[in-house]
């Protein structure tokens, strides 16, 4: 399950998102059609485009939360909030204001520079580049609010802690989850914010942590065949889930339900726990050499596929299908470099700051 304190599985599942969010934004861009309509169900993968970050949040969750959690267990003193600090800024930082630098200065929007550097940009603010960046805002939100809340579990007697924290955060989840707060006047741009930030995108972030204290503890494992039938039946399960996303466009049905995010999680968070718990040592279609790669890479590449795709698309005129080869050609050469040059040296600062890399 865990070697030299990386846990198997989780790799290859990252991998697995960022591509999910790559083939959307490459085939939305190219073809036009933002929605998968009547088409059929399993294509929902596809469309149901922002179902990579519902796994990049519970990911985080799981491995964000667990020297936390484990501390928790252990009855020892928390992790030092001046190192999980610095471990958290090495993490995203640097790679970060390198594409957020970079793409002030080829949109010439000077005036965006403070709020790029903040975080605080969004959608259009910065062209292409800021389209994926709110994602960035909500783990960072993330990021603050869990050592506040284990704190807090900490500092109360017995349960006391989990029962506060946990009746806060639901109705605080469920005035985002309903737009509660829509009979107070709150604007609609307000309102998306907030189902987009940590608050609405909470059970994300939970399912990881649950994950991980779900655990078997010992040598419990699935066995390989039994864990690859329950991938595949998630699998299905979760294309089922997301079919209604996909049919209208995610960014519609976010504002319509957004409530949907719940039952995302839960699957996401089931295949994560298979992964982590089977038996076999093999590749699967989810962990396997390409997918541990894109994991790797999974960041930058993230953060400059957007203005790679519509850079290539703006100024060549060939035909669909080598356009959208060359964009892809691009994309990965982008952040192999921004990886290779800029992450892994911020990475390898990182790890000398913890024994246990998150």
């Amino acid at each position: 399950m865990i070697r030299n304190g990386r846990i198997k599985g989780l790799d290859g599942l990252r991998g697995v998102a960022i591509l999910l969010v790559l083939a959307y934004h490459t085939w939305t861009e190219s073809s036009g059609l933002a929605a998968l309509g009547e088409g059929p169900f399993f294509l929902s993968l596809l469309y149901a485009g922002s179902t990579g970050v519902t796994l990049f949040f519970a990911l985080s969750g799981f491995l964000v939360g667990r020297p936390f959690i484990e501390a928790m267990r252990e009855r020892r003193p928390l992790p030092s909030l001046g190192r999980y600090a610095s471990q958290r800024a090495l993490r995203i930082l640097p790679t970060y204001y390198v594409v957020a630098l970079l793409g002030v200065l080829l949109t010439s929007r000077y005036d965006q520079l403070v709020p790029a550097l903040t975080l605080t940009a969004q959608a259009y603010d910065v062209g292409q580049f800021s389209t994926v960046w709110w994602s960035l805002g909500t783990e960072v939100q993330f990021y603050v609010l869990l050592p506040l809340a284990f704190l807090l579990m900490a500092r109360l007697p017995g349960i006391a802690g989990i029962v506060v924290l946990a009746v806060v955060s639901g109705f605080v989840y469920w005035s985002v989850a309903t737009k509660a707060w829509s009979g107070i006047n709150a604007e609609f741009g307000t309102q998306y914010r907030l189902i987009l930030s940590v608050l609405g995108q909470l059970p994300a972030f939970l399912a990881g942590m649950v994950v991980f204290l779900a655990l078997p503890s010992g040598r419990a494992r699935l066995p390989e065949p039994l864990a690859r039938l329950l991938t595949g039946t998630m699998l299905v399960v979760l294309m089922v889930v997301l079919l209604p996303a996909a049919q209208v466009g995610p960014r519609s049905h976010i504002w319509t339900a957004p409530w949907y995010v719940v039952p995302e999680a839960l699957v996401w968070g089931a295949i994560m726990w298979i992964a982590v718990v089977r038996a076999g040592e093999t590749e699967t279609l989810l962990d396997n050499r390409l997918t541990r790669y894109f994991g790797q890479i999974s960041f930058p590449l993230y953060l400059v596929h957007m203005p790679v795709i519509h850079g290539v698309m703006d100024h060549t005129d060939l035909p669909l299908g080598s356009t959208v080869a060359l964009a892809l050609a691009f994309s990965l050469l982008a952040a192999y470099l921004l990886h290779r040059l800029v992450e892994a040296p911020f990475l390898s600062l990182k790890r000398k700051l913890t024994p246990v890399p998150a």
